[in-house]
């Protein structure tokens, strides 16, 4: 796992800082991964709220180039927020979601 350069506390906080915005989305596949997993093991699903936006575009990528059909086959996605745009609209988070996790 990918991990963070240096960790801080500050009034009982932490912050992870990395190198790059890659290494970041390397840290939180991961950790996803391993949620899923011990999510499957545990109870046959794993469920996962995404947001939408920008920011994690990247790691949704990264998600969806995991080749382990049990996991996609029980994985289940709820969005929780969106625009209020048509669904196919440049900014719906949708369709974000949609092209960069589930069409692939």
């Amino acid at each position: 796992m990918t991990q963070p350069k240096r960790t801080h506390t500050s009034d009982g906080r932490i912050f992870h800082i990395f190198e790059t915005v890659n290494d970041l989305e390397d840290y939180a596949l991961e950790l996803w991964t391993r949620a899923c997993d011990a999510s499957i093991r545990e109870s046959g699903h794993f469920f996962a709220a995404l947001s939408g936006g920008n920011t994690p575009a990247g790691l949704y990528r990264k998600i969806a180039s995991d080749p382990r059909p049990a996991q996609w086959n029980n994985t289940h996605l709820f969005l929780v927020d969106d625009r209020n745009v048509p669904l196919d609209h440049e900014s719906s988070n949708a369709r974000m979601i949609r092209e960069t996790i589930v069409s692939q």
